[in-house]
């Protein structure tokens, strides 16, 4: 047991794992690269062993803060103290300076040639809730391994139970029915060409340079047009048509549908003729996820924005036209169970470095020095002992101080 907790095993360990990931980073190693050689038993074994060690440390690191017993508190007291900061303090018995500082609301625990004088108990345990933390980080990415990612492209208003598991090489049940309802590629504001033409012969009356955004005038009485939506992969042009200030509806033609009924007259048609490359801005979908033919949940997913249901997050990845010209979206469905363990080591590692590093733990070494006693703080625990805290155990000695420590 001493040697799987031992400081020199897990010194190795790290030196090889770092070794040992070297050329799974740099060389060339085929197809499959983090599943032949991250997760080869040789490389797994490394960080078994590692798990194994951190275990067994936190395991004596928890004994030894709950336990404390007094012959093994300070087993290197009289050769490792340090004798900065030693304070004498003739005329008092060392058990009843003990018995003072303990009314203090200082911790003094019995030890060899005397008493213990702890003081900011809370952060010894600090370097115990980092390892655990990097446990538990190991285990979240440990469980990892039972979740999956799978693939899938959709057409709108399509559903689908499975999806594609490449490391199965096989469809894959997702547990629920997932519909598109819709799918929308979005883009900055396109600069695009407006012809306004004469219905009947056809001719162009004039036309206008403008954006999503912009408005334009109309050859109609106080007539104008405000360009709420360009879709260029079907040519949509979406228009809001006012009176002056009196909004009249929304004019809207398209490649497939040409010219729906709207507020204007038939003599008259807006009409895309050129537009600037356009630019992708966001990709977006409507989803309903079904459970026995019901809708459980109605969500939208972008870019960055995914959908989570009963664990399995849904990642918005593509879009794409098949031969016959329809739009389809693709979508990521990855399942993890060791998520939760994963942000619940994060949590834990940033509280345990706060513990740590805000809350020093002291001790000192109080013992019988000729006539009186001596107070030697012990090296090893957070460096130089503040004066003023020496000063404090001092007068709790002499009996002039009141108050815990703060």
């Amino acid at each position: 047991m001493k040697f799987f907790g031992s400081i020199r095993l897990a010194l190795s360990l790290l030196i090889l794992l770092a070794l040992a990931a070297i050329p799974g980073t740099l060389f060339d190693i085929g197809d499959g690269r983090y599943q032949n050689f991250y997760q080869h038993p040789l490389f797994r074994s490394l960080f078994a062993l590692l798990f194994v060690n951190t275990l067994v440390c936190i395991l004596r690191s928890v004994r030894r803060l709950l336990g404390e017993k007094s012959s093994a508190a300070l087993p290197y007291a009289d050769a490792s103290v340090s004798q900065t900061g030693t304070v004498q303090v003739a005329g008092v018995d060392v058990a009843a300076a003990a018995k003072r500082i303990e009314a203090g609301g200082i911790r003094v625990s019995p030890a060899k040639g005397g008493f213990v004088v702890r003081t900011g108990r809370l952060g010894a345990w600090g370097p115990t809730l980092i390892h655990l933390s990097v446990l538990i980080l190991m285990a979240g990415a440990l469980l990892g391994e039972a979740g999956y990612v799978a693939t899938l492209n959709m057409y709108p208003r399509s559903t689908t139970t499975h999806a594609y598991d490449w490391d199965l090489q096989a469809e894959r049940e997702l547990g629920f029915e997932l519909r598109l309802d819709h799918f929308e590629p979005l883009y900055y504001p396109i600069e695009l060409r407006i012809q306004l033409i004469q219905g009947v012969t056809g001719s162009v009356l004039e036309q206008q340079l403008t954006k999503e955004g912009d408005w334009f005038d109309l050859p109609l009485p106080q007539g104008r047009a405000k360009v709420e939506r360009f879709s260029p992969l079907e040519e949509l042009l979406e228009l809001s048509i006012y009176r002056d200030t009196e909004r009249l509806g929304t004019y809207r033609i398209s490649r497939e549908k040409g010219v729906e009924p709207g507020p204007l007259p038939p003599e008259l048609i807006l009409q895309p003729s050129e537009y600037r490359d356009p630019r992708l801005r966001q990709l977006r979908s409507e989803v309903s996820i079904l459970e026995g033919g019901q809708i459980q949940s109605r969500q939208r997913i972008e870019i960055n924005s995914p959908a989570e249901y009963e664990g399995v997050t849904i990642y918005q990845t593509a879009f794409e036209r098949d031969d016959q010209g329809r739009l389809y979206a693709g979508f990521q469905f990855s399942k993890d169970p060791g998520k939760p363990l994963v942000w619940s080591g994060c949590v834990l590692m940033i509280l345990g470095l706060m513990v740590n590093f805000l809350i020093p733990c002291r001790m000192f070494l109080l013992r019988e020095r000729g006539s009186g006693i001596e107070l030697v703080p012990v090296r090893g625990h957070r460096g130089t002992v503040p004066p003023r805290l020496v000063a404090k155990i001092v007068k709790h000695i002499q009996g002039d101080a009141s108050g815990d420590e703060k």
